[in-house]
Formats: structure tokens, C-alpha cells, sequence
């Protein structure tokens, strides 16, 4: 319900999960000292995960390729990748291609690539989404591999997808 700036609460999306309460903290310097114990960050895994490279279908289990030039791009700057290009090659892999080793990106169009591409450091990016729990009371209780989150669309977005009521945004003392 409020987006504000508390000095002793937690950076970016606040979560109280026993009275599934979410508030999003936009303070520079908090010092993660409210409500310990009950209170705490709300963490998001990251979205993106590399496919195996030179595997036409490359993605993970619990996972899909990314086939929206926005996400692709989107994706590129989450990772402080290159986006390069937007085309449609025979030889390539389907949707979103990353080669890993050079930090480039790439949208494939092309209706029913080969996948045959630079097979050894090539591949498919693909995209999951989860939110998991910080550890409750601790300033930087965001598991490794999360970040937390600092936008209110995405803390109000989370909310939603647990079933929880979005309280506030703020910063509060």
C-alpha cells in the first residue's frame, strides 16, 4: 500500500509473511533492524538460465526459451550482455541465443532452425520465474543467486502472485 524511505527497515520489497504484508523501502542506507524475526526482504531468483550450449532444444526443465525480441533485450541487460542483433538464420537456435563466453545476445526469427551454430559455446537463453523467501530479521537475507527487489511494480507484481496484499511503500524511521 505505500512505497516510502524507512531508515530501520529492510532495502527494496519489505515482506511480513505471517500477516502477508508487503511494503516497498526505498531508502539509500537502511539498517535492516525492523520487526526482526518476522519481517524481512522478499528475494527473486533470477529469471534466466543459460540452455546447453549447441542443444537445439537447450532449456532446462521448468523452463522456456525466450522468444520476445523485449524479453531477449531485457534479458541482455539483466545478464550486462551485448544485445547484437535481430534475424533470421537458418543454422542458428530458436528465440533468444546467447554465446556465453563473449557476453552477446541475439533474437532468432527464423521459423525452424537447424540449432548447428557454433555448437561448443552456443545456445539457447531461457527464462523462470520464482520468489523466495529472505531470511527473516537478516539485512542482506536474499539466498545466493537472488536479488532483491527494489520496484515497486515488481514488489506489487509479487504480492499478486503470492496471494499477498500489498501494504505500502515508504520510508519509515
Amino acid at each position: 500500500r505505500a512505497v516510502g524511505s524507512w531508515p530501520k527497515d529492510y532495502p527494496g520489497c519489505m515482506v511480513r509473511p505471517a500477516t502477508s504484508e508487503m511494503w516497498l523501502n526505498t531508502h539509500p542506507n537502511p539498517a535492516g533492524t525492523w520487526d526482526t524475526g518476522r519481517a524481512g526482504q522478499l528475494c527473486q531468483k533470477s529469471d534466466f538460465v543459460f540452455g546447453e550450449l549447441g542443444n537445439f532444444n537447450g532449456c532446462p526443465l521448468s523452463t522456456t526459451w525466450i522468444s520476445s525480441e523485449v524479453k531477449c533485450r531485457g534479458a541482455a541487460q539483466a545478464l550486462g550482455f551485448s544485445f547484437r542483433a535481430v534475424g533470421s538464420w537458418p543454422k542458428d537456435y530458436p528465440g533468444c541465443m546467447v554465446r556465453p563466453a563473449t557476453s552477446e545476445m541475439w533474437l532468432n526469427t527464423h521459423p525452424n532452425p537447424a540449432g548447428t551454430w557454433d555448437t561448443g559455446r552456443a545456445g539457447q537463453l531461457c527464462q523462470k520465474s520464482d520468489f523466495v523467501f529472505g531470511e527473516l530479521g537478516n539485512f542482506n537475507g536474499c539466498p545466493l543467486s537472488t536479488t532483491w527487489i527494489s520496484s515497486e511494480v515488481k514488489c506489487r507484481g509479487a504480492a499478486q502472485a503470492l496471494g499477498f496484499s500489498f501494504r505500502a511503500v515508504g520510508s519509515w524511521p
